[in-house]
């Protein structure tokens, strides 16, 4: 199956990628730290071009997670990728095992109290990875409609402090008992202005407070009401002002203050404090250093020092909430060193303090803590271990 394409992308195609050792990761029973700094501006970044030893297919990565344990878990079109800051790890599909990955195009991942992770894809429903068995328990579409996942395209996936795992398909919206496996479908009904909106669900978000929002392509933002069960529906409109910045809605984050942010295709980035009920633009007109570029906000991440990272469809933004500093590094194809690409769909940085960012379909990059130096990884080889260059 071929994954449709998204807003200012022209198709999807092959990311070639690698991996090279990380600095140490912190085990479980370490004693928490923060890593060190990043440097506060990333326009003048200087990146370098790396790749994974040989034996890894070339890939795309949508998604980046680390665990609770410090392992680093990458979402490729060829498989679920492990890396220890050492060696990496990758597990497929395999049409004879049932207990393997359902299919190699991973999209989202997600992971719950026991340690165990969910993992959405692309065509074939969601995936348990069972850390302690070493096997994956499946959600299908085409399973009873009570076990069974609305869609088999699955674009986001979270688990609730009570457990329970919300999941944003290409036909709604599910909720997973984990203990049962049984699956509420919420969906769009055009007769019931109560039912999930209109739009294809793309992020799904539960909030401290336990609030599920979710983030729908063309329909908006949804929030569903506990107590009543209906969902209250937020649309972009130019006419009033504190509305949603767009409909085209792709990411959502609650960030330590209690703010939304809400990344979207069509209106980039807006947010919407505790408390409030409008929305604002970061930029110049709200007290921010600058404007942001104009382009989708298609992912979030605040990292340990509360910086929020934005990857959008014309490159990466770092925003400092506390200082209301705005950095942009864009793609400058002529620029040597600069990022692979312009549409970053997935960004991370863990807990030994490297940013790690995903270029649609030129390569992983990487900023090393405690200063302005990306590596990036891709289309060379360098099995030695010398610095390839791009």
């Amino acid at each position: 199956m071929t994954r449709p394409p998204i807003p200012s992308l022209a198709a999807f195609s092959v990311l070639a990628w690698a991996v090279v050792a990380l600095p140490a990761f912190a085990g479980a029973s370490d004693p928490p730290r923060l890593p060190p700094p990043l440097a506060s501006s990333i326009a003048s970044a200087s990146f370098e071009h790396v790749s994974f030893d040989e034996g890894l297919a070339p890939d795309l990565v949508f998604c980046i997670h680390e665990d609770a344990t410090g392992f680093l878990w990458f979402g490729t079109m060829h498989g679920l990728v492990r890396f220890d800051g050492h060696e990496y790890l990758t597990m497929r599909h395999d049409p004879f095992d049932s207990t393997s990955i359902s299919c190699d195009d991973v999209v989202c991942i997600s992971e719950d109290a026991r340690g165990d992770l969910w993992i959405g894809t692309y065509g074939a429903g969601l995936n348990r990875y069972d850390r302690a068995a070493g096997r994956f328990d499946r959600l299908l579409p085409d399973d009873p409609d009570s076990v069974s996942v609305s869609d088999g395209i699955l674009w986001d996936v979270t688990v609730a402090a009570n457990g329970a795992v919300w999941a944003a398909t290409g036909a709604g919206v599910d909720r997973i008992d984990p203990a049962t496996m049984n699956v509420t479908h919420h969906r769009h009904d055009p007769a019931d202005p109560g039912s999930l909106g209109p739009g294809m669900p793309r992020s799904v978000l539960v909030r401290r407070s336990g609030a599920l929002w979710v983030g729908l392509q063309g329909g908006g933002l949804d929030s569903l009401d506990a107590s009543t069960g209906r969902f209250v529906h937020f649309r972009a409109d130019s006419t009033v002002r504190g509305a949603l910045a767009g409909d085209q809605v792709a990411a959502l984050l609650e960030d330590r203050e209690g703010t939304l942010w809400v990344g979207t295709f069509d209106g980039g980035l807006c947010a919407r404090s505790a408390g409030a009920d409008t929305f604002v633009h970061p930029g110049l007109a709200t007290g921010w250093s600058a404007d942001l570029p104009a382009g989708g906000a298609q992912s979030l991440h605040q990292d340990a020092d509360g910086i929020l990272w934005v990857g959008t469809t014309v490159g990466l933004v770092r925003l400092d909430p506390r200082t209301r500093d705005v950095s942009h590094a864009g793609y400058d194809p002529a620029r040597q060193g600069g990022l692979s690409g312009a549409n970053i769909p997935a960004v991370r940085r863990d807990r030994s303090g490297v940013l790690w960012v995903s270029c649609y379909s030129q390569g992983l990059d990487r900023l090393l803590p405690g200063g302005r130096r990306f590596e990036r990884f891709g289309e060379e080889v360098d099995i030695a271990g010398t610095r390839a260059t791009a």
